[in-house]
């Protein structure tokens, strides 16, 4: 009886998908393929040598369907579906606010939300979570400990922390975590106005048009600086809103053209008092996506501003939230975005054709083509080292800036970090006795392969592996020595993350930034 009810749900549900995908061409719905799949699906049901479970099976079959139309189409039932409306208005989850790491079995506090509970409460990175709710750490998955962390908003959670040789208690009130629209702003130089901008959810628009009134009431803009990498994207009407901050009411920003008529919209700006007078500049990466593209596109082709930085990553398709039976819905591609200048941004599908055509802004410069928007002006960043590079990805700058962070230096501010010559020697010799450190492939393929062999073997081959290892260890801290600038970077902009948040890392790299500094130069 179970399974029957069940079946009534699948086969409605399948109805409903094939209606909403084939109602515009109903002379595709052939009665074969119906019949086909209902008693493939029944037999499979009916028969199989174990009991399947037929919701999980339909759900599987409609992302699969998805999977095979291109990589954003996607199927959501009731849950999920829920949980996507609130990622739009930037919520997160609700929580306590940490970021954690798995460090062989020990659950590491990374980083915590600024002004979140964690925060409040007197978390910081490197603590080590050891019970939450009553519950030892040591029991858990990494994923049940962070689970337990998370829950509705107004519960509280008890949750016990070692640090350093203390065991410290605290009890914290879960609640909603928004991801900020402005990770940063501030001025790296008198009237340029830098702002850190990572996303285009609900609300954005506001408060970037908030950040710059706030910023024009305590100091002149010459300039204004939107650094656009990483940024995740989001809603198209909110990169139109911010568009209309800096463009003349009425600016054509941006199209989409679909199949059918319905799917073809152009938007338009919205202001009354647009600011089209102080120099835009903005900064992109290969991480930039979707609405950050189409805004970032916009500016470009209608020669408002200056892309410096490499390529975005070429996201130029509309997709649609569908709502299906029971709660479901249907994220589904629907059109394709165009640019003033009639590009598609679009990487994949329509990259080749464009590649062959020329566009222009509306100056009458040509703009590259081909998928994601080609920045105006290409800088060198300069190169990390890469033994700095492995350091980071092995968490030797957390670990060491851990100890520097717990010393009693009165840091009041991230211009206060200012990491010495003594410093980095200290750092050198840390890395010495640093057994987590990783310094290149070799050595960290050197590392795998020993951990990895049996207890017998390790034992045996212990004193070859030690001069293996020791011998790599000093030759890269012999090339580190020789890079103390960098490494100075590297130290303080971990320090000042672990005592000031992301917004203080941003701030305090804010002055040596490549693409910053060369942007105060061109505006001059």
């Amino acid at each position: 009886m179970r399974n029957q009810k069940t079946l009534k749900f699948v086969f409605s549900s399948l109805f409903v998908l094939l209606l909403f995908s084939f109602t515009l061409k109903s002379d595709r719905i052939q009665a074969p393929e119906n019949e086909i799949f209902s008693s493939f699906l029944q037999t499979v049901c009916d028969q199989y040598v174990t009991e399947v479970d037929n919701a999980s099976l339909l759900k599987k079959a409609m992302q699969s369907i998805c999977s095979s139309l291109d990589q954003y189409t996607a199927f959501y039932d009731s849950l999920e579906t829920i949980k996507r409306a609130e990622h739009w208005k930037g919520l997160q989850y609700c929580g306590i606010g940490v970021n954690l790491f798995n460090d062989n079995g020990l659950v590491v506090v990374d980083g915590v939300t600024e002004n979140g509970p964690a925060d409040i409460a007197g978390i910081i990175p490197g603590d080590i979570i050891t019970s939450v709710g009553g519950k030892e750490v040591a029991a858990l998955s990494f994923s049940e400990t962070m689970n337990l962390l998370r829950g509705d908003s107004g519960i509280g959670v008890k949750v016990n922390v070692n640090r350093g040789n203390e065991l410290l208690h605290f009890d914290i009130e879960r609640t909603p975590l928004y991801s900020p629209a402005i990770e940063y702003a501030g001025f790296p130089e008198k009237g340029l106005f830098y702002i850190r901008l990572s996303h285009f959810l609900q609300g954005s628009a506001d408060s970037l048009r908030n950040c710059i009134a706030v910023a024009r009431k305590t100091a002149k803009i010459d300039s204004i600086v939107i650094d656009l990498r990483a940024n995740s994207g989001g809603l198209v009407q909110e990169a139109v809103d911010v568009l209309s901050m800096f463009l003349p009411t009425g600016t054509r920003v941006c199209e989409t053209r679909g199949r059918y008529p319905w799917s073809n919209t152009s938007y338009q700006t919205k202001n009354e008092s647009p600011d089209t007078v102080t120099p835009l500049f903005l900064i992109t990466d290969g991480k930039t996506i979707s609405a950050a593209e189409i805004f970032a596109g916009a500016i470009q082709d209608l020669d408002r501003g200056l892309i410096f930085g490499t390529s975005t990553f070429g996201k130029g398709i509309v997709q649609g939230t569908r709502f299906l039976a029971h709660g479901a819905s249907l994220y589904l591609t629907v059109a394709h975005y165009y640019t003033p200048s009639d590009r598609c941004i679009h990487r994949t599908s329509m990259q080749d054709q464009d590649k062959q055509k020329v566009f222009y802004t509306k100056k009458g410069r040509v703009v590259k083509a081909g998928g994601g928007v080609f920045p105006d002006i290409q800088v060198d960043e300069g190169k990390t080292i890469p033994e700095i590079q492995y350091l980071q990805q092995s968490r030797a700058f957390f670990r060491y800036a851990v100890v520097l962070a717990r010393q009693p230096d009165n840091y009041k501010n991230p211009g206060d970090v200012l990491i010495t010559n003594q410093q980095v020697d200290q750092f050198l010799k840390f890395l010495t006795t640093d057994k987590q450190a990783v310094f290149s492939s070799d050595h960290s393929s050197l590392m795998s392969t020993f951990n990895n062999m049996e207890p017998g073997n390790r034992k045996l081959l212990q004193p070859e592996f030690d001069k293996m290892e020791q011998k790599i260890r000093r030759e890269a801290i012999k090339a580190l020595s020789g890079n103390k600038q960098q490494l100075k970077n590297a130290i303080g902009a971990e320090l000042v993350r672990q005592l000031f948040h992301e917004s203080g890392r941003i701030g305090y790299m804010i002055f040596d930034e490549p693409y910053v500094r060369k942007i105060a130069i061109i505006r001059k």
